[in-house]
Protein backbone atom coordinates (compact mmCIF):
# COMPACT_ATOMS: atom_id res chain seq x y z
CA UNK A 1 0.00 0.00 0.00
CA UNK A 2 3.03 2.35 0.49
CA UNK A 3 2.38 3.35 -3.57
CA UNK A 4 -1.27 4.89 -3.47
CA UNK A 5 -0.05 7.91 -1.68
CA UNK A 6 3.16 7.82 -3.39
CA UNK A 7 4.03 11.48 -3.13
CA UNK A 8 2.84 12.20 0.48
CA UNK A 9 5.33 9.27 1.85
CA UNK A 10 8.88 10.99 2.03
CA UNK A 11 6.61 14.79 2.88
CA UNK A 12 5.32 14.04 6.86
CA UNK A 13 3.88 16.90 8.56
CA UNK A 14 6.23 19.14 10.76
CA UNK A 15 6.96 17.14 14.12
CA UNK A 16 6.13 14.04 13.34
CA UNK A 17 8.71 11.43 12.47
CA UNK A 18 8.60 8.97 9.40
CA UNK A 19 7.38 5.57 11.24
CA UNK A 20 4.07 6.77 12.24
CA UNK A 21 3.73 8.67 9.09
CA UNK A 22 4.14 5.63 7.08
CA UNK A 23 1.84 3.52 9.35
CA UNK A 24 -0.93 6.42 9.03
CA UNK A 25 -0.81 6.36 5.47
CA UNK A 26 -0.80 2.42 5.31
CA UNK A 27 -3.97 2.08 7.53
CA UNK A 28 -5.38 5.12 5.22
CA UNK A 29 -4.57 3.52 1.81
CA UNK A 30 -6.21 0.18 2.81
CA UNK A 31 -9.19 2.04 3.98
CA UNK A 32 -9.00 3.92 0.80
CA UNK A 33 -8.66 0.74 -1.31
CA UNK A 34 -11.88 -1.11 0.31
CA UNK A 35 -13.82 1.70 0.15
CA UNK A 36 -12.93 2.25 -3.41
CA UNK A 37 -13.89 -1.23 -4.19
CA UNK A 38 -16.69 -1.24 -2.68
CA UNK A 39 -18.31 1.72 -4.32
CA UNK A 40 -17.32 1.26 -7.77
CA UNK A 41 -19.08 -2.14 -7.49
CA UNK A 42 -21.90 -1.07 -5.95
CA UNK A 43 -22.37 1.89 -8.63
CA UNK A 44 -21.22 -0.41 -11.20
CA UNK A 45 -24.18 -2.63 -10.44
CA UNK A 46 -26.88 0.25 -9.82
CA UNK A 47 -25.89 1.76 -13.07
CA UNK A 48 -25.95 -1.26 -15.08
CA UNK A 49 -29.55 -1.73 -13.41
CA UNK A 50 -30.94 1.49 -14.55
CA UNK A 51 -29.60 1.78 -17.71
CA UNK A 52 -31.30 -1.64 -18.98
CA UNK A 53 -34.26 -0.83 -17.20
CA UNK A 54 -34.50 2.48 -19.71
CA UNK A 55 -35.92 1.97 -22.86
CA UNK A 56 -36.43 3.47 -26.14
CA UNK A 57 -40.14 4.01 -27.45
CA UNK A 58 -39.61 7.04 -29.71
CA UNK A 59 -36.82 9.22 -31.53
CA UNK A 60 -36.89 11.30 -28.64
CA UNK A 61 -35.58 8.81 -26.01
CA UNK A 62 -32.59 8.47 -27.52
CA UNK A 63 -32.05 12.67 -26.65
CA UNK A 64 -33.58 12.65 -23.71
CA UNK A 65 -31.04 13.14 -20.33
CA UNK A 66 -29.24 10.40 -19.84
CA UNK A 67 -29.90 9.75 -16.18
CA UNK A 68 -28.01 6.44 -15.03
CA UNK A 69 -24.91 8.36 -15.31
CA UNK A 70 -25.89 9.99 -11.76
CA UNK A 71 -24.89 6.99 -10.10
CA UNK A 72 -21.41 8.45 -10.52
CA UNK A 73 -22.24 10.57 -7.10
CA UNK A 74 -22.08 8.10 -4.89
CA UNK A 75 -18.22 8.09 -5.44
CA UNK A 76 -19.19 11.22 -3.07
CA UNK A 77 -19.61 8.29 -0.39
CA UNK A 78 -15.40 7.76 -0.71
CA UNK A 79 -14.75 11.18 -0.52
CA UNK A 80 -16.64 11.27 2.50
CA UNK A 81 -15.43 8.29 4.20
CA UNK A 82 -12.00 8.40 3.45
CA UNK A 83 -12.01 12.05 4.86
CA UNK A 84 -13.67 10.78 7.67
CA UNK A 85 -11.85 8.34 8.82
CA UNK A 86 -7.93 10.06 8.17
CA UNK A 87 -9.68 13.08 10.63
CA UNK A 88 -10.70 10.39 12.90
CA UNK A 89 -7.33 8.61 13.06
CA UNK A 90 -4.82 11.30 12.59
CA UNK A 91 -4.53 12.00 16.20
CA UNK A 92 -4.46 8.48 17.02
CA UNK A 93 -1.39 7.55 15.00
CA UNK A 94 0.50 11.10 14.73
CA UNK A 95 -0.25 12.18 18.31
CA UNK A 96 -0.65 15.59 16.87
CA UNK A 97 -3.26 17.71 14.86
CA UNK A 98 -1.60 20.18 13.21
CA UNK A 99 -1.88 19.91 9.57
CA UNK A 100 -4.79 17.73 9.97
CA UNK A 101 -7.10 19.55 7.47
CA UNK A 102 -4.83 19.54 4.34
CA UNK A 103 -3.63 16.19 4.71
CA UNK A 104 -7.60 14.69 5.29
CA UNK A 105 -8.45 16.73 2.26
CA UNK A 106 -5.41 15.52 0.21
CA UNK A 107 -6.33 11.63 0.88
CA UNK A 108 -9.64 12.38 0.34
CA UNK A 109 -9.58 14.14 -2.91
CA UNK A 110 -6.97 11.62 -4.14
CA UNK A 111 -9.27 8.57 -3.26
CA UNK A 112 -12.43 10.66 -4.66
CA UNK A 113 -10.59 11.36 -7.89
CA UNK A 114 -9.10 7.58 -8.33
CA UNK A 115 -12.71 6.41 -7.62
CA UNK A 116 -14.53 8.03 -9.83
CA UNK A 117 -11.90 7.03 -12.89
CA UNK A 118 -12.46 3.73 -12.01
CA UNK A 119 -15.79 3.47 -11.83
CA UNK A 120 -16.19 5.50 -14.86
CA UNK A 121 -13.56 2.73 -16.55
CA UNK A 122 -15.80 -0.24 -15.32
CA UNK A 123 -19.41 1.62 -17.18
CA UNK A 124 -17.28 1.75 -20.54
CA UNK A 125 -17.09 -2.50 -20.10
CA UNK A 126 -19.12 -3.41 -22.85
CA UNK A 127 -22.02 -5.02 -21.06
CA UNK A 128 -22.63 -2.86 -19.06
CA UNK A 129 -24.24 -0.13 -21.04
CA UNK A 130 -26.54 -1.10 -23.31
CA UNK A 131 -25.14 -0.61 -26.81
CA UNK A 132 -28.61 1.43 -27.86
CA UNK A 133 -27.19 4.04 -25.91
CA UNK A 134 -23.20 4.06 -26.66
CA UNK A 135 -22.06 7.03 -29.00
CA UNK A 136 -19.64 5.54 -31.43
CA UNK A 137 -17.59 9.04 -32.17
CA UNK A 138 -14.41 7.42 -33.82
CA UNK A 139 -15.72 5.73 -37.31
CA UNK A 140 -12.31 3.80 -37.54
CA UNK A 141 -12.61 2.15 -34.49
CA UNK A 142 -15.94 0.63 -35.72
CA UNK A 143 -15.86 -0.25 -39.23
CA UNK A 144 -18.86 -1.34 -41.07
CA UNK A 145 -21.35 -0.24 -38.14
CA UNK A 146 -22.30 2.62 -39.49
CA UNK A 147 -23.74 4.57 -42.34
CA UNK A 148 -20.88 5.96 -44.63
CA UNK A 149 -21.22 9.71 -45.68
CA UNK A 150 -19.06 11.93 -47.65
CA UNK A 151 -17.73 13.51 -44.45
CA UNK A 152 -16.31 10.03 -43.43
CA UNK A 153 -15.31 8.61 -46.39
CA UNK A 154 -12.48 5.40 -45.63
CA UNK A 155 -10.67 5.80 -48.73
Amino acid sequence: MDNFFFWLVDNPPSNVTNGPWEEYLNAMALYAVVLIGATAAAVALLYWISANRRKIHRPEDCFAPYTPIQWLWLELVVFAGVGGLAALYYADYLKNTEAMINVVLELAGWSFFVGLVITYGLILIPGITPAKFRYRPIWFLYAGKGVKTAGNSRT
